[in-house]
């Protein structure tokens, strides 16, 4: 049976906080940090209501498991998500063909232009 010792292992507080987060409404990554009060005394009133309801038997472990693992498939690893554009790898293009020494002054940026020997892209 669930117990509160079972609160010191890393992997239940993750898989229990993903679980409430998402059936008490919230994105899954949310955290109880980015809550309002009142949002954190019903997902903590929804927490105490599953543990009481479903993880007091011998197999809690299990039954937490399946939570997770049904949560994630729905909410993380859903295949009509379109996967996300990786933009770490992506080319900068350097827009300033003439390269100029910039002073604290204010430059008058027509000056720049008309000095440059190619047009701006």
């Amino acid at each position: 049976m669930f117990c509160k010792t079972d609160f010191e292992n890393p992997k239940v507080i993750e898989k229990l906080r993903a679980v409430t987060m998402v059936k008490s409404g919230h994105n899954i990554q949310t955290t109880m940090s980015l809550l309002s009060l009142k949002q954190k005394r019903i997902v903590n009133v929804w927490l105490n209501t599953y543990i009481a309801t479903n993880l007091q038997c011998e197999n809690w472990e299990a039954v937490l498991f399946n939570d997770f693992q049904q949560v994630c498939n729905e909410e993380l690893f859903d295949p009509a998500l379109s996967p996300k554009k990786d933009y770490t790898n992506i080319y900068i293009r350097d827009t300033n063909m003439v390269p100029f020494l910039m002073e604290k002054d204010i430059i008058d940026s027509t000056d720049i232009i008309e000095n440059q020997d190619t047009p701006c892209a």
